[in-house]
């Protein structure tokens, strides 16, 4: 693949993505691309948008998840005390859930999983209904090392988050060096 090969991130669609032929290199994502994500979205329990090449749109050569989610604003670790001043004082916080972010094994490297998350970060800045942080299930210590080298943060033992007001002000920051 070179650098100017032309990609688009688009909703899931089982009739036109080859979801078998998807390899991450973790089954349970590969399982869940395979086996969950059309019924997910059937069930309009989570949305599912695959990175695929124009020249070949049945390929999938990345994917993630995002659905509604609200956490417990005593939840949330200790914040700066600007970061705490924007926060709304509700018990619950609206929140996307970021639950899966995956990149075919045939690609690793070539930073197609940034490319997913600032997508999933953007959609959900921008959702007509808005939420307060996003949240990330990462699997393992190598996708925490990567959602913390974009900002997150440790929410409990298994999550992370970033507050929404950082990610607004990393798109403000990002388009403004354009």
């Amino acid at each position: 693949m070179s650098q100017h090969t032309q990609m688009a991130i688009l909703p899931l669609d089982p009739s036109v993505h080859d979801r078998a032929g998807f390899d991450c290199g973790v089954e349970a994502l590969n399982r869940y691309l395979r086996e969950q994500a059309g019924q997910d979205i059937r069930r309009h329990a989570a949305g599912c948008w695959v990175l695929a090449e124009a020249c070949d749109p049945t390929r999938v050569l990345g994917f993630y998840t995002l659905s509604p989610e609200s956490v417990e604003a005593a939840q949330i670790p200790e914040l700066s005390p600007s970061q705490r001043k924007r926060l709304p004082r509700y018990e619950r916080l609206g929140a996307a859930l970021l639950g899966r972010l995956a990149v075919s094994t045939a690609v690793h490297g070539q930073g197609l999983g940034t490319q997913l998350l600032y997508d999933a970060m953007h959609r959900a800045l921008t959702a007509e209904i808005p939420s307060v942080l996003i949240v990330a299930d990462p699997k393992d210590e190598k996708a925490e090392t990567f959602y913390t080298g974009h900002g997150f943060h440790p929410l409990d033992a298994s999550r992370m988050f970033i507050l929404m007001t950082d990610v607004a002000e990393l798109f403000r920051t990002r388009d403004s060096h354009r």
